[in-house]
């Protein structure tokens, strides 16, 4: 967000402002739905792992209640399968290794 607002100092076109803005409203929403259904995830995931193995089904279903959460409803068609390719969520010495995003985004 630093480099954002400088680059907004910077810009010269109504066109280059709008691209920047653009591509600050498109992190923030990353950072604070995105992040914030990864983090929702993990924490349903960790719970039910405690109680055995959980089937991809469930965790397809696990995925579309955080994004559903944390997007408050607004996806036509959240991307349910996002936790097979999101490398995040293998590393095991990390758990919740997005959430410190949620948090951090707006600290300058």
């Amino acid at each position: 967000m630093i480099i954002f607002d400088a680059a907004m100092k910077k810009a010269n076109t109504r066109e280059e402002k709008l691209f920047i803005l653009d591509e600050k409203l498109k992190r923030s929403v990353m950072n604070f739905m995105n992040i914030h259904s990864r983090f929702l995830f993990e924490q349903r995931f960790y719970k039910e792992r405690n109680e055995g193995i959980v089937s991809a089904n469930r965790l397809n279903q696990l995925m579309e209640e955080s994004i559903n959460e944390a997007y408050a409803g607004s996806l036509e068609q959240p991307s349910i399968y996002s936790w097979v390719w999101t490398p995040h969520y293998y590393i095991t010495q990390s758990p919740f290794y997005n959430f410190p995003y949620t948090f951090g985004i707006y600290l300058h």
